[in-house]
C-alpha cells in the first residue's frame, strides 16, 4: 500500500488485540534480563520475549469491529410476530402497551382491586382493568382507605394481557387533587 501508515502498539496491548495471554511477570520484562535485581531469585526467569509487531490500522480495526455488538432496534412486544401477540377483543390492550397520564379511580372487586378509567368521549373509553400488586397499588389502596370520598388518580403503567384480559402494572400514580365546587 502506498499510503498505509503503520502503527506501533506496546506489546501487551497488541496481544491482548491478538487474543493471546499474558503471563504475569512478563508484561514489564524489557530490559530486565541484562540487570540482575534483588528478588531475581524468587521470579522465575521470562521465557523467550515476545516480539513487537507493526500493525496496520486496518488489522486494528478489523480486531475491534469482529466483536462489535450488533444494533437492533426496540420493538414492543406486540410487533415480534408472536402468534396471538395481538388480542382479537377490539377492547383489549396488547401486552407491553403503555398507558401514559390516564385519570381514574379505584375499587375493589373480591380480591382484585381495579381502575376505572375516566373519559371525557364514550367511544374512547376503555374498560376497567384488574391492578397488579406493587408498592404504588398499596401506597394508593392506603390514601383511598384513609378517605371515605372517592378518589382520582392520575397512573401510567404497563398493560400486561392474560387469558383475554388485561391487568395494569402500575409504574406512577399520583392522587389527583380536588377543586371543590369547581370539581367537575
Amino acid at each position: 500500500m502506498a499510503g498505509s501508515r503503520t502503527v506501533l502498539i506496546p506489546t501487551a496491548v497488541a496481544m491482548l488485540i491478538c487474543g493471546a495471554t499474558i503471563v504475569p511477570g512478563q508484561e514489564n520484562q524489557e530490559g530486565s534480563a541484562d540487570k540482575p535485581s534483588a528478588s531475581s531469585e524468587s521470579v522465575p526467569p521470562a521465557k523467550a520475549k515476545p516480539e513487537s509487531r507493526q500493525y496496520t490500522p486496518e488489522e486494528i480495526i478489523e480486531a475491534f469491529e469482529k466483536d462489535r455488538p450488533v444494533n437492533r432496534p426496540v420493538t414492543r412486544r406486540s410487533d415480534t410476530g408472536i402468534s396471538g401477540a395481538v388480542p382479537p377483543d377490539r377492547n383489549l390492550r396488547p401486552d407491553g402497551d403503555y398507558v401514559r397520564d390516564m385519570t381514574g379511580r379505584i375499587s375493589q372487586d373480591g380480591e382484585w382491586w381495579v381502575f376505572h378509567f375516566r373519559s371525557d368521549s364514550t367511544s374512547l373509553e376503555m374498560p376497567p382493568v384488574r391492578l397488579l400488586p406493587n408498592q404504588q397499588l398499596e401506597r394508593i389502596v392506603r390514601e383511598q382507605k384513609a378517605t371515605s370520598e372517592q378518589l382520582q388518580f392520575v397512573v401510567s403503567g404497563e398493560m400486561t394481557l392474560y387469558n383475554n384480559s388485561n391487568y395494569l402494572l402500575l409504574r406512577k400514580a399520583l392522587r389527583r387533587q380536588g377543586f371543590g365546587n369547581l370539581q367537575d
